[in-house]
């Protein structure tokens, strides 16, 4: 892996990288999301103000809806995972709306139950916490590309996860340090689906009490069949 400088992220210094085969020095990191929080204000990201391109409008109603299933399932999947978590991102989604007429423009089309999502291109994240995340809740994330290695690796639970092409992961990484590993190949993606405690503390919404537990994960699972 190539490394290019250090980045802060969490509550580390995170280090970020580049496949061998890429060729573009500033692939890396797109945030957009309906809640980002910044300066006290929830707004829209610029990322997703300007996704419209020269179809203004209309494109960014054409490039939201065609994300609307893989947001499905998504939110699905948190649900069944995590429904007190889930119900918490329901109740921030429609405070935006309930914020201003463009909260509720915004929030109606946006399909995701997370208010922000953002892709990492060819990144190798160093180990980190994720210093702005609330108690009890989670991250969802999945990954898309050709490529060997960057499994998953929790230190704090000796955990070594395999993490290939097409596979999601859901986990709370404020309480887990974590890190990817050293991986090969052409494109990596990495596309994270959060909110930030900041944006739920501004948007009054109660926090999740407690994690779930997998006896309640395979029943509720064992429910939908």
């Amino acid at each position: 892996m190539q490394k290019d400088k250090d980045r802060g992220m969490g509550d580390k210094r995170i280090r970020s990288g580049t496949s061998q085969g890429s060729r573009r020095a500033e692939w890396g990191l797109h945030h957009h999301g309906i809640g980002q929080h910044k300066k006290h204000q929830l707004r829209p990201s610029p990322a997703l103000r300007d996704v419209g391109g020269k179809k203004g409008i209309k494109g960014r109603e054409e490039y939201l809806a065609d994300r609307a299933l893989n947001d499905g399932k998504i939110n699905h999947i948190t649900q069944l995972i995590h429904p007190a978590f889930y119900n918490a991102l329901a109740a921030a989604k429609l405070r935006v709306k309930e914020r201003s007429a463009e909260g509720e423009i915004w929030a109606s089309q946006w399909t995701s139950q997370y208010l922000n999502q953002a892709i990492f291109e060819n990144r190798q994240t160093a180990l980190h916490r994720d210093s702005n995340g609330a108690p009890y809740c989670a991250d969802f994330l999945y990954l898309l590309g050709e490529f060997k290695g960057g499994d998953l690796f929790l230190p704090d639970l000796n955990l070594r996860i395999e993490w290939l092409p097409n596979c999601a992961l859901m986990f709370d990484g404020r309480i887990f340090a974590h890190e990817v590993l050293p991986w090969e190949g052409e494109r990596r993606l990495c596309l994270v689906n959060y909110i930030w405690k900041t944006s739920l503390d501004d948007l009054e919404v109660e926090l999740p009490e407690e994690a779930p537990q997998l006896a309640g994960i395979l029943q509720r699972v064992r429910d939908q069949r």
